[in-house]
C-alpha cells in the first residue's frame, strides 16, 4: 500500500467526495453525515487490524417477534445474493446494518467509492424492502 496511512487516505477521499464528516478519535472512526431522501443518516467508516469497514445502522430488531425476524433475515440473505455489493448484517446488539469491507492493502479511491456507494444504495433497499417487513410487527 503506497501513500498516506489509511486514516489520512480516507479523510482525503471523503474531502474529494465533498462529504461532511468528523473523526471520532475515541472509537477510531469517521462519522459521515448523509442525507438520503430528505432523511439524515450517519455512516461510520472505521478500521480493524487489516480492514476498513463502512456501516449504516438501521436500528435494533431485538424486540421484533421471531416470525418477523425470520422473514427479515430471509429477505436480507436474498438481497445479499440479488444485489451486487449490497450486504446486510446483524451486530451483537441485534442492530441491523449495511456493511462493506475493504482490505487496507486494496484501499484506493475507486474501491472506496464503490463500497461507500453500496452502503448508500442499501438505504433505499432497506426502505423499500425491509422496512415494510419490520412494520408488519406494528400493524
Amino acid at each position: 500500500m503506497s501513500g498516506a496511512n489509511p486514516i489520512e487516505r480516507v479523510a482525503r477521499y471523503l474531502n474529494l467526495l465533498g462529504k461532511k464528516f468528523k473523526w471520532n478519535k475515541e472509537n477510531q472512526m469517521f462519522l459521515v453525515e448523509e442525507k438520503i431522501d430528505d432523511k439524515k443518516v450517519e455512516i461510520t467508516v472505521g478500521f480493524t487490524k487489516n480492514w476498513l469497514y463502512i456501516r449504516l445502522n438501521f436500528g435494533s430488531i431485538k424486540n421484533l417477534p421471531d416470525n418477523i425476524k425470520y422473514k427479515l433475515f430471509k429477505r436480507c440473505l436474498e438481497i445479499n445474493m440479488e444485489y451486487a455489493e449490497v450486504s446486510f448484517a446483524l451486530d451483537k446488539e441485534e442492530n441491523l446494518l449495511s456493511e462493506e469491507d475493504i482490505l487496507l492493502e486494496a484501499l484506493t479511491l475507486d474501491v472506496f467509492v464503490e463500497e461507500y456507494n453500496a452502503v448508500l444504495v442499501s438505504a433505499r433497499i432497506y426502505d423499500e424492502e425491509l422496512k415494510p417487513i419490520i412494520s408488519e410487527s406494528k400493524g
